[in-house]
């Protein structure tokens, strides 16, 4: 019996439409868990009867579920990463900062503790952060549809020091089925239709988002490169000037 696949989708780093793709490949069988809240207002989605699944979960996944998952990702540079995760929460009303966003301009969302964490190396807290202790979290932040529980789980982290939180990444990074950033997706779409199955067609379609804003200053970049030099890390570590990460046998159940 084939591991089920999971897209470790981080956020704004060009993998919505990956999941259109899954849901054309899979149909039913993917799992509609998008976020940590819908599987606790739908704890049937916690059943071991999907075969993929593709969410804002991290590297939790496999432990809450308690089953082997195949997992790939990408990665984004952190720069163009942040301004479009901004730019996203300000659109989004539904997003539990939202309100917080939209009351703040770029510089100001790169300096508010409620924010930061939503800046602060996320890409490698989202490979590596501690495992989630879920019904403590649960209590602290209810599931719910203003996604209080997937906010306090973001939230996670953050004192972690950087040294430890690249080891953490890199292991991760390890342990993944494949991996690529969205720069090089170009690139990686041949070996993603190989092992997956997903169309070689362009998957990029959600990562230009903020075309026709008005772009950073020099100082709010400076300062989103200091809040993010271990995910500049990952990311040169994959990119690999160029260079697709070595390929890795698909893991099947024994």
């Amino acid at each position: 019996m084939r591991v089920p696949l999971y897209f470790l989708h981080i956020p704004k780093a060009g993998g919505s439409t990956i999941r259109v793709k899954l849901r054309e490949l899979f149909g039913e069988a993917l799992c509609p868990a998008l976020v940590w809240d819908d599987f606790y207002t739908r704890p049937e989605w916690r059943e071991p009867r999907f075969a993929a699944y593709c969410g804002h979960f991290g590297s939790d996944l496999p432990s809450f579920l308690g089953r082997p998952l195949a997992a790939f990702t990408l990665l984004r540079d952190p720069v163009a990463r942040t301004v479009s995760h901004y730019h996203e929460i300000r659109r989004s009303p539904g997003h539990p900062l939202h309100g917080v966003a939209a009351r703040l301009d770029l510089w100001h969302y790169l300096h508010s503790p409620l924010t930061v964490p939503l800046v602060w190396n996320l890409q490698a807290r989202y490979l590596a952060g501690p495992p989630a202790l879920f019904g403590h979290l649960s209590l602290l932040f209810p599931p719910g549809p203003r996604y209080g529980l997937m906010a306090g789980w973001e939230m996670g982290g953050c004192r972690t020091a950087p040294e430890l939180l690249w080891h953490a990444a890199r292991r991760a990074l390890d342990g993944l089925d494949f991996v690529a950033t969205t720069e090089g997706l170009d690139a990686a779409l041949p070996e993603m239709n190989r092992r997956y199955g997903l169309s070689a067609e362009p998957l990029r379609e959600n990562v230009g988002d903020h075309h026709g804003l008005e772009p950073p200053d020099e100082r709010t970049v400076e300062r989103i490169r200091a809040l993010t030099e271990v995910d500049r890390m990952l990311v040169d570590l994959v990119s690999g000037s160029g260079r697709l990460p070595d390929p890795k046998p698909r893991r099947r159940a024994a």
